[in-house]
């Protein structure tokens, strides 16, 4: 269905944008999982490794970590 095709696409773009980040960012990917490997290839398997691995929350909670200012938007504690 149309809204559910909208969905996807918004899941996709933070998957993707998770993965731009930590294939681009030494600093995040080393503070992510401690490991900074050289090559590409390496890096992208663990990369990728690493946000199959992330809960849906997870993987929220980093997009507004990385994406979204300080305090936006208010997280809702459960």
């Amino acid at each position: 269905s149309e809204p559910l095709q909208a969905e996807a696409a918004k899941v996709e773009g933070i998957i993707g944008q998770l993965f731009d980040v930590y294939m681009n960012s030494d600093a995040i990917l080393h503070e992510a999982i401690q490991l900074v490997p050289t090559d590409e290839k390496t890096r992208a398997r663990l990369v990728c490794d690493y946000i199959a691995g992330m809960t849906d929350r997870f993987a929220r909670d980093q997009y507004v970590h990385h994406f979204l200012p300080s305090g936006y938007p208010p997280v809702e504690e459960h």
